[in-house]
């Protein structure tokens, strides 16, 4: 039990020094960190043309035998253009730099209808709007650490 505990500890220390300076991350790690999942859409980022919220959700499927967290993704059009959405995703688990992988599995590209939004949710598809944070049933499980929306692109179709 005192093993365990000192896990849970540590892992805490390690969220709370891992996040950036920015307030909405550390409002998103803090509820990482203690397992607050969201029921409403939390700001993360805006410009003049998008809105990018987040939600901490428990995705667990118990009939199936997955017990998820996901931080999902609602990006918003403030214009009333159609517009194409671009960005690069940066994260890490367990503060360890994230493999090398592909452009398309780190890459967003989303279409957006004038004044329309797009939203992921837990169930299967739009795995590109929500990032894994932690298997639940798995002790040792990687555990999201930081992420930030790179190379953030609006154009107007």
């Amino acid at each position: 039990m005192k093993k365990k505990l000192l896990r849970v500890s540590i892992l805490l220390l390690l969220f709370l020094l891992t996040v950036k300076a920015f307030p909405q991350d550390r409002e998103i790690f803090n509820k990482i960190s203690t397992h607050q999942y969201g029921h409403e859409w939390v700001t993360y980022l805006e410009t003049d043309q998008v809105i990018i919220k987040t939600l901490y959700s428990d995705c667990s499927d118990p009939a199936n035998g997955f017990y998820f967290e996901y931080l999902l993704f609602k990006v918003i059009n403030k214009t009333s253009q159609n517009i194409v959405v671009k960005w690069d995703w940066g994260y890490t688990y367990n503060n360890q730099p994230r493999p090398e992988e592909s452009d398309d599995e780190i890459s967003v590209s989303l279409n957006l209808m004038a004044l329309k939004a797009h939203e992921s949710s837990c169930g299967a598809g739009g795995n590109l709007l929500k990032l894994f944070v932690r298997d639940k049933s798995i002790d040792s499980s990687n555990v999201l650490t930081s992420f930030s929306i790179n190379n953030l692109n609006v154009q107007i179709q």
